[in-house]
């Protein structure tokens, strides 16, 4: 699990959502893995064991950075306007790069 800048993370989440820029759903970012749209997965804390496992074994198959990050799916759904959502996927490399700034290792 990746510790956040959590105030940052989850504007910039509501940032690139409005620019049209995520994937919602883990069967559509599942699809877009496969495809190389998705350049980046974030899976909330406590999204289920079977939505991690299937994000995990598809991100170690396409090369895409997958990050199981410290806020819940409710947080992550009101970043994106919707209740809940336990994975987002961001599609473009501009993005990616200014969100996985605002993550920290816990290691």
């Amino acid at each position: 699990m990746f510790k956040t800048d959590k105030t940052n993370f989850l504007r910039y989440i509501g940032l690139a959502r409005k620019a049209g820029k995520v994937i919602l759903g883990s069967d559509n970012i599942y699809e877009k893995m496969h495809t190389k749209n998705a350049c980046a997965v974030f899976v909330s804390k406590n999204a289920s064991d079977n939505t991690k496992k299937k994000l995990t074994n598809r991100a170690l198959h396409t090369n895409t950075d997958l990050f199981i990050v410290d806020i819940d799916s409710e947080e992550m759904g009101k970043a994106v306007g919707k209740e809940l959502t336990s994975c987002i996927g961001i599609t473009d490399e501009n993005f990616k790069t200014l969100i996985t700034k605002t993550i920290h290792s816990l290691a």
